[in-house]
């Protein structure tokens, strides 16, 4: 009985192993059977036959080969050729001030910064920005709204945050200051080189008095850096710091450092122009940019040019701080 099934078997596996292993174990058949009956197949349901379907699907992995393409395209933002005569997309400027921010450390605060990016920003507030019109003498024109202070974004060509025509002001709510840093990129746009950075144009002998900082005209025609208050302690007492700054017209970044113990230090691109060992204790009000203020009853020049950016760090820096802010505002505005 086992010899009989033995020999069955092996009848079987010799004259159709074929048909066991193809439907059994999912061999499949010779390539010339399986292409005949595919062709068999597709004639049978009018359809093309494999010969004329493969430069189809040719066709469409070059579909998804482009779609593919595409989306990576769209992913980047941008087309992945550009003529000359296309206005294609650049990349966003890269923002260093965060890198710089954290170099400085956590107890250097910004008490105001100025620039095309951040708007203005007083006492740590949110924007808070008036343009006021000065052109009438010593009346104040009504307010505008913020974007008649020609804010605008800071594109790598025209770097200036807010432009002054000499006759306005960035104005905002009171900066009160004791020790600070100041850094600002300024560039006048004519001659005389004149009109103050900040200020508070308070002329009328309250206690927060007449504080001036920025350029000012001497009566022979010289450029002035000024750092100038008037407060009232036991009795109306002014401190004034005055010296000869280089002119230009070009980019420039104009750095004080006013300490209670050690007084005032001013600088033009990192060269030390004017300063005063006198102490300094008291206060400093600012509340405007780009100042008009009276002098001696008469109207001061406004600033005619450019601001692109302005600091204000409410302690001293270091030496080592200082030069480090100063080399972080030449590189963003390129002033080698």
């Amino acid at each position: 009985m086992t010899r009989r099934w033995l020999w069955i078997i092996l009848v079987s596996l010799t004259f159709a192993p074929g048909c066991i292993l193809s439907q059994d174990f999912g061999v499949l058949p010779p390539e010339d059977e399986r292409r005949d009956d595919a062709g068999g197949a597709a004639a049978d349901l009018g359809q093309d036959s494999p010969d004329t379907v493969e430069p189809r699907d040719a066709a469409q992995a070059d579909d998804v080969a482009a779609a593919e393409d595409v989306v990576v395209a769209q992913d980047t933002g941008a087309p992945e050729t550009c003529s000359p005569t296309q206005d294609c997309p650049q990349d966003p400027p890269v923002d260093t001030s965060r890198a710089l921010f954290e170099e400085l450390g956590d107890e250097v605060v910004l008490a105001l910064w100025l620039d095309g990016a951040h708007g203005i920003r007083l006492d740590n507030q949110s924007r808070v920005v008036q343009w006021q019109d000065r052109r009438e003498g010593l009346q104040e024109r009504p307010r505008f709204e913020q974007a008649d202070a020609q804010l605008r974004p800071v594109p790598a060509s025209s770097p200036a945050a807010v432009s002054f025509g000499g006759a306005h002001v960035l104005a905002g709510t009171d900066v009160s200051l004791n020790e600070f840093t100041v850094f600002t990129v300024v560039r006048h746009n004519a001659p005389p080189i004149d009109g103050l950075l900040l200020s508070n144009c308070d002329d009328d002998g309250s206690s927060f008095g007449n504080n001036r900082f920025g350029f000012s005209e001497d009566n022979l025609g010289r450029t002035n850096l000024l750092f100038f208050g008037r407060y009232v302690a036991v009795g109306p007492t002014t401190y004034s710091v005055r010296g000869v700054a280089e002119p230009t017209e070009a980019w420039q970044i104009v750095t004080l450092v006013k300490s209670r113990a050690e007084g005032v230090r001013m600088q033009q691109d990192g060269v030390d122009q004017v300063s005063s060992e006198a102490p300094a204790p008291n206060d400093w009000v600012f509340d405007r940019i780009g100042a008009w203020c009276p002098r001696d009853g008469k109207p001061s020049a406004g600033l005619n040019g450019e601001v692109a950016e302005l600091l204000v760090f409410d302690r001293v820096l270091s030496g080592d701080q200082v030069g480090k802010v100063e080399s972080y505002l030449r590189d963003k505005y390129e002033l080698w």
